[in-house]
């Protein structure tokens, strides 16, 4: 497994999904360009899966439920 360097890029994704899975869980999915959007617009939408993949591995180490 790679190493995971968490970014402040990568914690401004997580906080923009964890937003949204605290305002209504069972309506919490978004497009990856709705979530660019919401960083302001720092990446591509064709890119943050890379970001969002990161998230869910280091998630993975640490114990907490992946993305």
């Amino acid at each position: 497994m790679k190493a995971v360097y968490i970014t402040d890029l990568h914690e401004e994704i997580a906080k923009e999904l964890i937003k949204r899975l605290r305002r209504n869980p069972q309506s919490a999915m978004m497009s990856y360009g709705e979530l660019c959007k919401l960083v302001g617009n720092k990446i591509n939408p064709r890119n943050i899966a890379n970001y969002i993949g990161d998230l869910s591995v280091w998630c993975h180490k640490i114990g907490a439920p992946m993305i």
